[in-house]
C-alpha cells in the first residue's frame, strides 16, 4: 500500500492559535490527520512518518493514551507518555516556522491555503544533532534508533 504522506517546512498565513483551529477542525471532519511540529525536534521524515504509524496502530489494538490520532502520533514523535511533556517538546512554538504532517494529499488539500510550504530537507549534520536531544548517538543507525526509542516509550 503506498502512502501520499506529505511533510514540509512551513509557516502560517494565521496565528499559531487560529492554525491549529482549523487543523483541528479538519481532523474532526475527515479521516485525515494533520499535525505541526516544532523544527528543532524533527530528526527525520521517518521520525514523522513512524510516529504516525505507531499512532494508528496503538489505535487499531486500543492501546491509545490520547483521545485523538494527532496527539497520539505527538506522542510518539516525542518518545514519550505524557501529554503535556510532548506538546511542550514536539509542538510548534511559532507560525513562522514549523513542520506540517499529513497523511495525505487530500489532507494537505483542505491546509494549503492556510500556510505557505516547501520541500522538507534536513542536512545529515542537522539530523544528527537534533538526534542527540533524544538521546540518540550519530555514531549509531539513528533510523533503527528513533524506531527503538518510539517503542520503549510505550513501556516507561
Amino acid at each position: 500500500m503506498k502512502e501520499n504522506y506529505v511533510i514540509k517546512i512551513s509557516d502560517s498565513k494565521m496565528p499559531l492559535d487560529e492554525l491549529l483551529k482549523e487543523i483541528s477542525k479538519i481532523n474532526k471532519k475527515t479521516k485525515n490527520t494533520i499535525q505541526i511540529f516544532d523544527p528543532n525536534h524533527v530528526i527525520s521524515r521517518l521520525h514523522l512518518i513512524a510516529a504516525y504509524a505507531n499512532a494508528v496502530e496503538a489505535f487499531k489494538s486500543k492501546a491509545n493514551i490520547s483521545n485523538s490520532l494527532s496527539m497520539e502520533m505527538m506522542l510518539f514523535a516525542a518518545m514519550t507518555r505524557q501529554i503535556d511533556a510532548a506538546i511542550k517538546k514536539m509542538g510548534a512554538k511559532s507560525d513562522k516556522k514549523f513542520i506540517l504532517f499529513a497523511s495525505s494529499n487530500p489532507a494537505y488539500s483542505k491546509i494549503n491555503k492556510y500556510i505557505n510550504s516547501k520541500e522538507f530537507n534536513i542536512t545529515k549534520k542537522d539530523s544528527e544533532r537534533i538526534a542527540r536531544k533524544f538521546g540518540i548517538s550519530q555514531k549509531e543507525d539513528t533510523d533503527l534508533f528513533i524506531l527503538q526509542k518510539m517503542a520503549i516509550s510505550r513501556l516507561e
